[in-house]
């Protein structure tokens, strides 16, 4: 975390698969990055390839600018 402080991370993605990333995640993540934007995604976005991806990349898209 301190490596990833120190380079100024602004956004911190928390997928829900392969890893699902619980609260207390979320929480010790935003401590160590308190300016870092949290935004939670379908790990099928970022790790299903092929056919998913056409949509995956309008969801992914759609959810960092609403969280911005």
């Amino acid at each position: 975390l301190d490596e990833v402080a120190a380079r100024g991370a602004e956004l911190i993605v928390l997928p829900d698969e392969p890893h699902a990333f619980s609260e207390a995640d979320a929480t010790v993540l935003h401590a160590a990055l308190p300016s870092a934007r949290v935004v939670r995604v379908s790990g099928k976005d970022l790790f299903w390839y092929g056919a998913w991806t056409i949509d995956a990349i309008a969801r992914l898209r759609a959810q960092l600018l609403e969280s911005s």
